[in-house]
């Protein structure tokens, strides 16, 4: 990933095809899925860049270099290297941080996690402007201010597919996909439905009987209340954990991903964010529409 990052980060922006094509020629492994798939998502998620639709046409571009601050926490801030990296920019950074203020961690499926810890937000700032990086303060909480409530997308009308699909309605008691039929989905009044086929995925959310187009982690906060206790939080271990079927809309798990600078992980069907301070986790909850369940308590 640290060879992808560079290859990008020199050539800027470019097609699709193209970032497939490195990815493979640099023999990134995982099981499962594309492996194209895979470190786009990945990229994304770590602020490093930008893909269609956020970028231009089909497309990908990759994000100016920024330190990423979070909160002061016992008398220390720490500010994640993301977007564009080269090894010019790397030694700047290195040089102006010393080595007792910059650690560089390896991750699976990811870049290497680049983190600058300063004692002031003073120091910090010293340590950005010798490098000629932008710094960026409370990149958490400053993405979820951007992010839209998924109640206030602006959905647009669509019709029902015809044809072979395979169908499936989302339960709001189970939190999973159930097994459902087109003539169900014909007649539902509300709810979120899934049609798949061997040429793609549609999800519509179906509201007073009119079908809406709609992304699938939109649509699912849009019906989820309250009540269904979707995210977890310990503030003991700064843990967010969120029902992997229930993944939050992009730019809200990115700035969920920016409080550590690493990958999220799965474990009991949960997915894992961790040093997420309880403001960060507030906040997010809020925009999501949700209910923090704090560990321990009901």
């Amino acid at each position: 990933m640290n060879e992808l990052l560079l290859w990008m980060s020199a050539r800027r922006s470019g097609p699709a095809q193209a970032f497939r094509s490195r990815v493979a020629e640099l023999g990134i492994s995982h099981s499962g899925r594309a492996l194209w798939r895979v470190a786009e998502w990945n990229l994304g998620k770590l602020a490093h860049a930008e893909f269609a639709p956020a970028a231009d046409g089909d497309g990908w571009r990759i994000a100016p270099p920024v330190l990423a601050a979070g909160e002061s926490l016992e008398g220390r801030i720490r500010a994640i290297l993301c977007g564009a990296r080269t090894p010019a920019l790397l030694g700047r950074l290195a040089g102006a941080a010393g080595p007792q203020r910059i650690e560089v961690r390896r991750q699976e499926n990811g870049p290497d996690i680049v983190e600058v810890v300063a004692s002031t937000g003073g120091e910090l700032e010293d340590v950005a402007r010798a490098a000629g990086v932008r710094l960026q303060w409370n990149a958490p909480l400053s993405l979820l201010c951007c992010a839209t409530s998924p109640k206030a997308v602006v959905l647009q009308p669509a019709t029902l597919p015809v044809g072979a699909w395979g169908v499936s309605q989302f339960s709001k008691s189970a939190l999973d996909w159930q097994a459902s039929t087109l003539r169900i989905a014909t007649e539902a009044r509300s709810g979120l439905y899934r049609f798949r086929s061997d040429y793609g995925t549609v999800h519509l959310l179906i509201k007073d009987g009119q079908p809406w187009t709609c992304d699938a982690a939109i649509g699912k906060y849009r019906i989820l209340r309250p009540r269904n206790g979707v995210l977890l939080y310990s503030k003991a271990d700064r843990i967010l954990s969120i029902r992997a079927s229930c993944r939050p809309p992009t730019l809200i798990e990115r700035a969920l991903v920016l409080c550590s600078g690493q990958l999220p992980t799965f474990m009991d069907g949960r997915i894992i964010f961790r040093q997420v301070e309880r403001s960060v986790a507030q906040a997010a909850a809020a925009v999501l529409g949700q209910r923090i369940i704090e560990m321990g308590t009901q």
